[in-house]
């Protein structure tokens, strides 16, 4: 709520854009604190500092929120435009607006992001496709819809015998691909591609069978370069040569 925090924040991405050539500033789930039982936030102060006009707390909390979303976005656009700026937030929409505070379908209205990344991580047993359909319902033209998978739940050893194999992740990547607003998918994270638990690699391998470079997610126009010739690929290792 405080706008020096704001400003905080839009001077650390600005030193980041300016210092570091970087592709884009992405940003977590986290907005407001996750409360324990019991616990209370504390932000009366601020609020009655701060909240006139407002109809609630909660409705001032994500007026704040928004406030940041927006201050970053400008910051961004106004140093580097062609930067993406990506969010991740929580896959469940309802922790999102009363708990974080975050209104992820105005973000995506507002266009206020480049890229929406939920963190999908659910069985499609449990609650992955209602919360892909509730993100693809309230996706927009103006902000491009990726699918966060949770990597980290499949183990031969884990709690769920769905996460046993990885029949699932199969059933998830298949789900949000028939879906025409999904653009793309995030794996989290590299620590299980390494380690490839019940083969979930042959999934990924079967559903992302070809080398292609990251597609440019940005709302602006793409610098695209000219084309690569003889490009050829050994193990990790692309080369080419310069046009």
């Amino acid at each position: 709520a405080m706008p020096e925090t704001r400003q905080r924040v839009s001077s650390i991405v600005a030193d980041l854009l300016r210092r570091y050539d970087v592709d884009g500033i992405h940003l977590d789930d986290y907005f407001y604190p996750a409360l324990q039982k019991g616990e209370k936030m504390k932000d009366e102060a601020e609020y009655r500092r701060y909240g006139k006009g407002f109809a609630s707390v909660a409705e001032f909390r994500r007026a704040m929120v928004d406030s940041l979303i927006v201050a970053m976005h400008d910051t961004i656009k106004a140093i580097k435009p062609n930067a993406v700026f990506s969010i991740s937030p929580q896959g469940n929409y309802e922790n999102n607006y009363n708990s974080m505070y975050a209104d992820i379908a105005l973000w995506s209205a507002r266009g206020w992001c480049d890229v929406i990344i939920p963190q999908l991580y659910w069985s499609t047993e449990r609650w992955f496709l209602p919360r892909l359909k509730w993100f693809s319902e309230n996706a927009t033209t103006k902000t491009k819809l990726l699918i966060g998978y949770a990597l980290y739940r499949f183990g031969e050893k884990a709690k769920s015998s769905v996460y046993r194999t990885a029949d699932d992740l199969a059933k998830q990547i298949d789900a949000a691909r028939a879906d025409g607003k999904v653009s793309g998918a995030a794996l989290y994270s590299a620590y299980w591609l390494m380690n490839n638990p019940v083969s979930i690699n042959g999934v990924i391998a079967s559903r992302f069978p070809h080398i292609s470079l990251a597609p440019y997610l940005g709302q602006g126009d793409e610098n695209k370069p000219d084309a690569p010739q003889s490009l050829t690929a050994t193990g990790r290792k692309l080369s080419w040569s310069a046009v």
